[in-house]
């Protein structure tokens, strides 16, 4: 097996594209999450609430973590080696 990788410029800008694409749509999700469960609170306070916060806290810590990792070696990575393409 060839240890030589063919990439495609475009490909390589495409996927780039959608890796961005994908932290910006979960930090959405998350806040959209975020700020439904804060509307709820306005009127529900109960211990199924503050089951519902403690979740929400451990899925946004979580999360938290994911997009570091995508936001500050994917992309920063990938973004890299499109410019190496772009320079070629």
């Amino acid at each position: 097996m060839s240890q030589d990788a063919k990439v495609n410029l475009e490909e390589a800008e495409v996927f780039l594209a959608a890796c961005r694409d994908y932290a910006t749509r979960i930090e959405v999700a998350v806040q959209a999450l975020k700020n439904s469960v804060a509307r709820v609170g306005e009127t529900w306070h109960d211990p199924d609430y503050d089951t519902i916060c403690g979740m929400m806290s451990d899925i946004e810590r979580d999360v938290s973590v994911a997009l570091g990792v995508a936001n500050e070696d994917i992309v920063p990575y990938v973004s890299k080696k499109v410019s190496t393409l772009q320079s070629k």
